[in-house]
């Protein structure tokens, strides 16, 4: 059963390093949302698994670029919403 989650991150977060990164572990974990940035940081929605999204939070802090500095993470747990490829 699909589930939804949204993250809003706020730090020292290269826009375009770490879009890239997310994408990837999106894309890895079968995923599907969106990642963009925002007036306050970083807006993430993923749709997928309850185990796959649980891996995806851990390795979004875990396995960051090393440039990308995380001062606060938000999560919300969402019903689904039919989210499409990750963009």
């Amino acid at each position: 059963m699909a589930e939804r989650l949204r993250l809003m991150l706020r730090g020292a977060l290269d826009d375009a390093a770490f879009k890239t990164f997310v994408d990837h572990l999106a894309g890895a974990l079968h995923l599907s949302g969106w990642c963009r940035p925002t007036a306050h940081g970083v807006a993430i929605e993923v749709e997928g698994g309850r185990p796959a999204l649980d891996l995806f939070r851990l390795r979004l802090d875990r396995d960051r670029p090393p440039r990308a500095f995380v001062s606060s993470l938000e999560a919300w747990w969402l019903d689904p919403a039919g989210l499409g490829p990750f963009e």
